[in-house]
This record gives structure tokens, sequence and C-alpha cells, in this order.
């Protein structure tokens, strides 16, 4: 289980004595390089949520310049071996919500649209609804809400880029070097588990 001292130290700067005789410390907060270099390489880390970590709103926080060190080093940290190199991957929901610096250190971009079928149970027709749009509720035929999902599919876009990527968005043409689909999700659903890292970071902020 990775800390939030595995990837950000806290160090003692100095301290400043108050009006009413308490001191206080000050502390300065710095990318904990030692761990990541310690471990064994190459690394593949995946990071879902980034922007609860690495948010633009937020772009001159303490975390967020350690966040974007973490990043800067990830070839370093990730590191290589004769299979090659390791990976580093963040996911978001919107790219908009993450830290520019981070946005513009990415060496690739990738984009998925989930497509699946919602089939009613009850009349058993069912439509192909993609994860670009609302989720139906409800039956479109006879309005009821035993809906099944299932064939699911994902189409990835592969973008060099940020800036690649976010011309492709706004409609400015095909600026992605590769789109595939993915047929076989469903056989690795059962195989999704993930460790819940929201609020490791707590004692920085």
């Amino acid at each position: 289980m990775i800390k939030g001292t595995d990837i950000i130290k806290r160090i003692l700067h100095s301290t400043k004595e108050k009006r009413d005789g308490t001191v206080e410390e000050i502390y300065k907060y710095e990318f904990n390089l030692d761990f990541w270099n310690k471990q064994k390489k190459p690394l593949n880390i995946i990071w879902d949520e980034i922007h609860l970590v690495a948010n633009s709103r937020d772009s001159q926080s303490k975390l967020n310049k350690c966040m974007s060190r973490f990043l800067s080093l990830g070839r370093r940290i990730t590191g290589s071996d004769d299979s090659g190199y390791g990976h580093f991957i963040f996911i978001a929901q919107a790219s908009r919500t993450i830290d520019v610096n981070i946005r513009d250190l990415c060496n690739e971009v990738r984009y998925h649209i989930m497509y699946w079928i919602s089939e009613c149970k009850n009349c058993h027709r069912g439509r192909w609804v993609t994860s670009e749009i609302k989720e139906i509720e409800s039956c479109i035929y006879c309005g009821s809400w035993k809906l099944l999902r299932k064939n699911f599919m994902v189409k990835v876009f592969k973008f060099h880029d940020f800036i690649n990527y976010q011309k492709w968005y706004e409609g400015w043409g095909k600026f992605y070097f590769e789109k595939l689909w993915i047929t076989d999700i469903e056989k690795y659903f059962s195989h999704y588990n993930t460790h819940q890292i929201e609020g490791i970071f707590d004692d920085f902020v």
C-alpha cells in the first residue's frame, strides 16, 4: 500500500516563536526520490483520479509542485531493464482538471470511449450506449427500469501529446496516430481491483 510519505517528505525547516510564547514548527515539502530509487526496476505506476492530487485550479500548491516533480522524473523512477522501460500512467475523467505542468510532460495521451448494449429485461429490446452520453435509466421502448448492460467494447484514440489530443477533441481534424478497438474487455472485469488512496495526502494540505 502506497503512503503519502512515499511520495512527499515533510522536513522541519525552521521554528518561529509566537506572541503567546509557544513555538510553531515550519515545514517544507520535498518529493521523496530516495524511496523510489530503492524500488526494483522497471516499475509500472498507474494512478487513477490524478486530479485529486494534481488539480489545475491549484497548480502552485506545495502538493502540486511535488507531483509535478514526481512526473518530471518519470523515466528515472520507472527505470528499465533488458525487457524495456517501465510505464507511468495517469487516469482522469476530464483532462481540464489536471495540472497544466503534468499535461505538458505527457509523451502520450489516450482517449477511451466505452460502448455497450443496454437491454431491457422486460421487453428484451436493446440499444447501443456510449460513455459520451448520459446513461439511460429506463427502457426507451417500454419504460421498464430493469436494464442489463452487456457486450462491452472500448474505442481507444492515441495521441503523441496533449496538444494533438486537444486539437482533435475540439474538432480540428484527425490528430491521433492510432485508433483501435478493445473487444474482450469483459474478460478483465473480474480481475479489476485497486487500493483506495483517497486522503493519503491529508497531512500535507
